[in-house]
């Protein structure tokens, strides 16, 4: 039998068989330990969403605590087998919590993961500091020095900051060489992070900038103006100068540098800009890309966090003839995920003893 798991995802056993890469270790987030609700039975953290899993072993439920990334999945099949659990079984187990999006998964260490930083400031100094706390090695980069592949060691991302916007000719060289860049632009009590530009059939930068001038034909001579960084006096009060002068010839102005990128940003929205930018790009070296399109912003004085979602913008020539992104309208909202969806409540899982586990 399948179903559905509440955050949307298919469950059961249809999906393709688990087979764990060597040297990959699995942990089971503190977030989400399992706490044993009665004999056989625990749920995954606390939240409404957590899955609750039944029919196991006293012993079973020892090893599953167990879990916390610092050993290698084939050494928790060790474990199993001297706990007197079969290996099919363990790996039934590991294979239901994977698919539960309880049990993460990391490939095995192949050396430190660059993150490209392009700009500078307070922001980029907070998004690097919170990269590191993460595992990920943050490394500068310059504008338009996105280099043809192969590159040693090559970004698993790139974040692009620049206030009030990022331009959008910053993201054309990763474009072109695929790899992943995320734009970040604070502007006062407000910032927006995303969305993640990954690949040609989702939105890119191009395609924000083309949906904001169908909105506001003005945007492209704004936008020409926040291209160019602003006066000192400006920078130093964290305000962006408008400038006397015409646009540049095109849709936007590009003055080779990230503008504005040193602009500064209150030291609370600072870090919590930060650590999105460094939950998303864990995340995507975990191999939980985000949802596509999706942007985040992030205001103050209230923390508040709202979604955004953005289409491939058909005048876009980006993207070839690939197919746009069709899910929802720009201003749409994906919803929140701190709660169930209406009408689906928590669900139990039953590990049969001596059966395949599956979802009811």
């Amino acid at each position: 039998m399948t179903d559905r798991m509440p955050g949307g995802r298919p469950g059961g056993t249809t999906s393709p068989a688990w087979a764990p890469s060597p040297g990959s270790r699995a942990h089971i987030p503190g977030g989400l330990r399992p706490l044993v609700r009665a004999p056989g039975e625990v749920q995954f953290g606390l939240t409404a969403r957590g899955p609750i899993v039944s029919g196991l072993t006293t012993a079973e439920i020892g090893l599953l605590s167990r879990l916390d990334g610092r050993q290698a999945v084939a050494g928790t099949f060790r474990d199993a087998a001297d706990a007197g659990v079969a290996a099919a079984r363990w790996h039934e187990l590991l294979d239901l919590l994977r698919r539960l999006e309880v049990l993460r998964v990391a490939p095995a260490d192949d050396g430190p993961l660059p993150v490209g930083i392009e700009g500078e400031g307070p922001l980029a100094d907070s998004v690097s500091r919170a990269l590191r706390r993460t595992g990920l090695v943050p490394v500068p980069s310059r504008p338009g020095a996105a280099p043809a592949p192969p590159v040693e060691p090559a970004p698993v991302l790139v974040v692009l900051v620049g206030s009030p916007a990022v331009d959008p000719r910053r993201g054309d060289p990763w474009l072109a060489a695929g790899v992943p860049h995320l734009p970040v632009s604070p502007g006062g009590g407000h910032a927006t992070v995303g969305p993640l530009v990954s690949g040609r059939r989702h939105p890119c930068l191009w395609c924000l900038d083309r949906h904001r001038s169908d909105r506001d034909a003005a945007w492209p001579t704004v936008m020409a103006q926040a291209a160019t960084p602003a006066p000192a006096p400006f920078r130093a009060l964290g305000a962006v100068g408008v400038l006397a002068r015409p646009p540049a010839s095109g849709p936007l102005g590009h003055a080779g540098v990230p503008p504005g990128s040193g602009d500064v940003v209150d030291p609370a929205l600072a870090d919590v800009v930060a650590g999105s930018v460094a939950a998303i790009a864990r995340s995507l070296v975990d191999g939980h890309r985000p949802p596509p399109g999706v942007s985040v912003d992030v205001c103050l004085p209230w923390p508040r966090m709202d979604h955004r979602r953005w289409q491939v913008h058909p005048a876009c020539d980006r993207h070839g003839a690939a197919p746009a992104d069709t899910d929802s309208d720009p201003d749409s909202d994906p919803g929140s995920t701190d709660a169930a969806p209406p009408g689906l409540a928590r669900r139990q899982h039953p590990v049969g003893r001596g059966r395949a586990p599956h979802l009811v």
